[in-house]
Formats: structure tokens, C-alpha cells, sequence
């Protein structure tokens, strides 16, 4: 055996190398059949040539038997192939285009498309050196030179189409507010300039208008009130009374120095009620607090005011019935964001609760001075929260007129000089729904614009209360208050003595009254206008009252007056 020899079967052959028969064999040309083929050839000589037999004399090298369920898997194998090849013939060549390009067409709508479109291929074969003998076209159409973009054109993008949907939706508002501008003027766009106020004198009663006692002469102004708001209007109407066993609640908002607090001490302790309130003196301070050289200790009085026969429930809602609930001296922007919910919490909620307000009013330039001299003896109202839209203003908004922890011993000049002072026009705001001019936020609204809705909004709820009273006025306020409530006192309110007011005015000087009059100029607007209210809503009353004198006269029986200390020496 020769070295290179291994295995008879698996012999190593060195190419050129002749065997021992001495014929140099050639290697066999590998076959160009695929796999398959041969597959297939062999599984038709196993099932044609029998067991044993040979073909041309030599033996067929042993073939791996097939189960049978490997030749049923490769039948139907060359059955799909053949249905598949079959189904591929049957579909021209234009109805493949036509459905790739329906395929091409959903993907999406953001782009453009790729086309295929079917084409001749002869005139291409034919540019090409393949020309074509058998049925050449009749009449063969010049080939031209094609875009590239024509079969491969660039996936531009298009514009979206939401950009166009939004730019109509724009133009369609913009267009719409032009229509209600011009159409709906008046219900949309308040023109506030018609109530700019005027700085004019208090003697000038012009801007107030004739029809007092009605309907309000001024356009209204969009309000947030209580829903079961009573007004003076609705207590007028045929056998309307004001029930203390029911529902009905009487809130009084009571402004610094109008005379409140005598006002309030009234409601208390003498109105003529078979359960009248329950008034008891708290215990004296710890602490005195000190006006000047004066130094004074006062006691608070505190009373409840049920409803007959039903403890807990308050038919008053003031400083002397409930303590102040809604903050320190709250307004009315304070109060009808405050009652409702705090007898609700406390009471328990009722839907047909209606509320009954009433405040008084004092001469602003009297009232200015009042509460100057209750600021130069050490007082203030720094804890009053001043609440508006759920918060209170900032430090930016309400900058403080001090340093320290009171104003005492200010001057007269140093208190008109500070620009946050809230003394100026206190009644107005006061009795204004501040919401309308985002609060105490000054920003975005003319100083001008803002005090033309501050002083036409508390027109309106002036209006809108179902009492009020003037300082100056007092048995005129008496009367008003028992024929609208058709209660009585038990004793007659105090007259109020001008002539302590003049005689400071005249200590003054003009220049200084003219200049507390510029700084009050909204409050003697409402005061003007609430003096025509008073003595309108006073003669409708005297027309409904038959023993009117008589009624009248029994006021008129009136003691000491009331000077401008006795109010600056309240405390509140």
C-alpha cells in the first residue's frame, strides 16, 4: 500500500498521479443541478428501479428510505409550488403594477408616492442591442430620455394638513369676535368710560341721575351676589316680611368710623323681639390700650342671636352676634364669598337660606378725619385679611404706609401721603365687588377705568341692599329700617351734631379739605348718590304710611347728639 494510502474507501489521490491500473483519472464536473433537483431525481429512481436491479450494469449507491410521510410532505410541497408558479402566470403584468401602486397608496397621506407604471418592454430591449425578430411593434414610439423622478420621484413632504384646519379654525374666531364687537357691543364689551367719575363737588348731584328711587339709572355691571339676595325692592312688594323663625339672615357690613359700631349695638340690644338676643360683657383685658395720655380699658359684648326655639341657628350675622367670621371689618367682596359657607359649616346646608344687607354710610371728609385720629392714637386694622378671589394681596399689592407695629402719632400730611392708605375711599371699595378689577392687582386696568367700576359697582349694591343708613341721617335711618323690616327699637337713635365737623373742617384750612375732598372724590360720588337714595326710599315709604307724622314725630323725641368724638372713641 502506498503511503499516501489511508483507506481503501478514503484514499488520498495526488492530482496527475496515475492508480494502479495505470489510468489517470480527471475529476468530475460538479453538477449545475441544485439540491432539490437531485432530490427529485433521486426519489423517481427509488420509485422506478426495483429493489436489487441496477442500471447499465452497476449498482445505484443505497438511497436513505423515505417514510411516508416524508414523501406525502414533498408532494405537497411541488403541489404548492406548482398551484403558486400557476396563479403568478395567470396575473398580467399591468394588474401587478396596478396593485403595487394601490399598495404604495395606503402606506400614508403625509407623502408623495412612488408610481410604477407598466411599460413596453421591446423598445427597450431593442435600444439595448437585443432586437427582437418576432412580432416587432407596428409602430414603435421613439423612446425618449426619462426623468429619473418620473419612476423614482423624491418623497417629499407634504403640508400637513392640520396646519390648514387650524388656520381656519383662527380665522373663524377672529371673524366671530369682529361680529359680536359690532353687534353685541354693550353685552360683551362694557363701555366703562360712561361711568368715569367726575371730580366734581359734592354739591354737584348731576352724575347721580333723577331716577334714584327705581331701577338703578346706570347700566349694570356683571356682580357675584348671594342667589337668595333680597333687596329693598323685593321687601316692598305686597306681604313680604322679614321672618326671624324661618331663614332669613340679616348680615351687616359695618365700615370703619360710619358710626357701626353705635349701629350694631342697636341690633343687639334693643330691637323689640319676644326672643330678643342674649347679651353678656366678656372679662376686662389683661392689658389696657393706650390712646395718647389716655389710657382706657374696654370689654367686648357678646350676644346670640338664635331664631325662636332653635339653638345654634343666628338669624344676625354682625360683629356682636357672630364675632367676625369673615375677617376683621370684612367687605362686601369678603362677605358674599363668606356667609354662605360659614353657615353652611356651622348650621348645616339649606337652599332657600336669604340674606338681608345692610351697612351705614358717613360724610367722607368727616369719616376720612374719624379714622386719622383713631390711626395717631396707636389703632389698626392690620389683621384684617382683605380676602379677594380665595387669597389676600401681597406685599406688593398693599405696601404698608409704616414701619413698626402701629402708625402712632402720624401727621395729618404723612397720612394723606401715602399712596396704599386705605382710608381714601374706604366706603367705596368697601361696598364694591373688587373681583370685577382682579382685586387689589392694579396692573393691566387705568387707575381712571378702575375707579369708574369700582364707584359704579358699589352704586349698584347700595342699590341692591335691603338697608341702609346715614350717620347724618339718623331718624330718617330709624324709620327706613323699622317700615322695611317692620321691627321696632326700643330706643331711638342718637342725632348726629354737624357742627363738630365744620368747626374741625374750619381748623384745617381749605387747602387740606380740599385735598382730603381730591383724595375721597369716589366716596363723595356714593355719598351724593346715597343721600338722593335715602330721601327717595323715605318718600315712598311716607306714601304707604298712613300715620306717617305721627310715626315720624315719635323719632323726633331724640336726647343727647352725637359728636365726633363719641364715634372716634370707638374702638372699632
Amino acid at each position: 500500500m502506498s503511503a499516501y494510502e489511508f483507506a481503501q474507501k478514503s484514499a488520498l489521490k495526488l492530482k496527475g498521479v496515475q492508480d494502479g491500473s495505470g489510468i489517470s483519472k480527471k475529476k468530475k464536473k460538479k453538477s449545475k443541478k441544485s439540491t432539490k433537483d437531485q432530490e427529485r431525481e433521486e426519489h423517481s429512481l427509488v420509485a422506478d428501479t426495483p429493489s436489487g436491479s441496477s442500471s447499465e450494469g452497476q449498482a445505484l449507491p443505497p438511497q436513505p428510505v423515505k417514510t411516508a410521510a416524508e414523501i406525502a410532505f414533498l408532494k405537497k410541497r411541488e403541489k404548492l409550488d406548482a398551484d403558486r408558479i400557476r396563479q403568478k402566470a395567470s396575473v398580467s403584468h399591468k394588474d401587478r403594477v396596478s396593485k403595487f401602486n394601490e399598495y404604495l397608496d395606503s402606506l400614508s397621506e403625509h407623502y408623495e408616492q412612488a408610481k410604477v407604471e407598466a411599460c413596453d418592454l421591446v423598445p427597450l430591449l431593442e435600444t439595448n442591442g437585443h432586437n427582437s425578430s418576432s412580432s416587432p411593434p407596428s409602430s414603435p414610439e421613439p423612446l425618449r430620455a426619462r426623468k429619473t423622478s418620473q419612476y423614482y420621484p423624491s418623497r417629499r413632504r407634504k403640508q400637513p394638513r392640520c396646519r390648514v384646519m387650524i388656520a381656519s379654525l383662527l380665522f373663524g374666531v377672529v371673524f366671530l369676535v369682529l361680529v359680536l364687537v359690532l353687534y353685541c357691543p354693550g353685552d360683551l364689551f362694557p363701555d366703562y368710560s360712561q361711568f368715569m367719575p367726575s371730580r366734581k363737588s359734592s354739591s354737584d348731584n348731576s352724575s347721580v341721575g333723577p331716577d334714584v328711587g327705581g331701577s338703578p339709572p346706570f347700566p349694570t355691571l356683571p356682580t357675584t351676589i348671594p342667589v337668595n339676595f333680597v333687596t329693598f325692592d323685593h321687601m316692598q312688594e305686597e306681604n313680604f316680611e322679614f321672618n326671624l323663625s324661618g331663614k332669613d339672615v340679616m348680615v351687616f357690613l359695618h365700615i370703619q368710623k360710619t358710626g357701626g359700631t353705635t349701629f350694631g349695638k342697636h341690633l343687639v340690644q334693643d330691637i323689640d323681639l319676644e326672643e330678643p338676643c342674649e347679651c353678656r360683657r366678656l372679662k376686662k383685658r389683661p392689658k389696657s390700650r393706650q390712646y395718647g395720655a389716655k389710657s382706657r380699658v374696654k370689654r367686648k359684648i357678646k350676644c346670640e342671636c338664635f331664631r325662636p326655639g332653635e339653638e345654634g341657628k343666628y338669624w344676625l350675622f354682625s360683629r356682636y352676634s357672630t364675632g367676625w367670621k369673615c375677617g376683621l371689618h370684612p367687605d362686601w367682596t369678603e362677605l358674599t364669598a363668606c356667609v354662605d359657607h360659614y353657615l353652611d359649616a356651622t348650621e348645616g346646608h339649606t337652599e332657600d337660606r336669604r340674606y338681608f344687607y345692610v351697612t351705614f354710610l358717613r360724610d367722607p371728609v368727616r369719616r376720612y378725619l374719624s379714622e386719622f385720629r383713631h390711626v395717631q392714637r396707636g389703632a389698626t386694622w392690620k389683621t384684617a385679611l382683605l380676602r379677594c378671589n380665595g387669597r389676600s394681596p401681597t406685599p406688593e399689592e398693599m405696601p404698608k404706609c409704616y414701619q413698626g407695629e402701629d402708625w402712632m402719632d402720624v401727621t395729618l400730611p404723612e397720612f394723606m401721603g401715602c399712596p396704599s392708605n386705605l382710608a381714601a375711599n374706604r366706603q367705596t371699595r368697601m361696598l364694591a365687588d373688587l373681583r370685577l378689577v382682579n382685586c387689589y392687582n392694579t396692573t393691566g386696568i387705568s387707575q381712571l377705568e378702575r375707579d369708574a367700576v369700582i364707584l359704579q359697582s358699589a352704586k349698584e349694591n347700595l342699590h341692591r341692599m335691603s338697608f341702609f343708613g346715614l350717620t347724618e341721617m339718623q331718624r330718617e335711618s330709624q324709620y327706613v329700617f323699622q317700615e322695611t323690616f317692620n321691627l321696632e327699637f326700643k330706643e331711638n337713635f342718637v342725632q348726629y351734631e354737624t357742627n363738630t365737623g365744620k368747626r374741625t373742617e374750619n381748623k384745617l384750612g381749605d387747602d387740606v379739605v380740599a385735598r382730603i375732598k381730591e383724595l375721597n372724590h369716589l366716596d363723595i360720588q356714593l355719598y351724593d348718590y346715597a343721600r338722593q337714595l335715602m330721601d327717595s326710599r323715605l318718600l315712598e315709604l311716607k306714601e304707604n304710611d298712613s300715620d306717617f307724622d305721627a310715626h315720624f314725630d315719635k323719632l323726633s323725641k331724640i336726647g343727647n347728639f352725637v359728636s365726633d368724638d363719641d364715634i372716634d372713641n370707638a374702638i372699632y
